[in-house]
């Protein structure tokens, strides 16, 4: 799973560098690596990868094709945490709102304010 690759390519280094790299990142901090099997094998079992606010995303680590399932398995790694940072923000976003309009109201103000995503948290 853990690809050198890309940091090879994103960083100009070698490829071995990057994966001794990747390895004592690892081993420093071993719960990230727990961490992350964790989700893997959570995502095989259910079908489905975790998030902040019980909302879950669809997996498809069972895929058979290995470039499927490689591409399957580093997205579940990432969707945890990409989709609760965005949930967290989502949730501030919401709360800044009402506190403006509450604001603005006790002022005799009135603001108003546009989104693209829904107004449920994790949607």
């Amino acid at each position: 799973m853990d690809s050198a690759r890309s940091p090879c390519q994103q960083l100009g280094i070698s490829k071995s560098e990057a994966q001794r790299f990747i390895n004592e990142y690892f081993a420093q901090y071993a719960g990230v690596r727990e961490y992350l099997d964790s989700i893997l094998a959570a995502a095989r079992v259910d079908n489905a990868l975790p998030r902040s606010l019980d909302v879950a995303a669809p997996s498809r680590t069972g895929e058979q094709e290995p470039a499927n399932r490689g591409f399957a398995e580093r997205t579940a790694t990432n969707t945890p945490l990409q989709g609760s940072a965005a949930d967290l923000i989502k949730v501030a976003i919401s709360v800044s709102i009402v506190n403006c309009r509450r604001a603005a109201s006790k002022r005799g103000y009135s603001c108003r304010f546009t989104t693209n995503w829904s107004s449920k948290p994790g949607r």
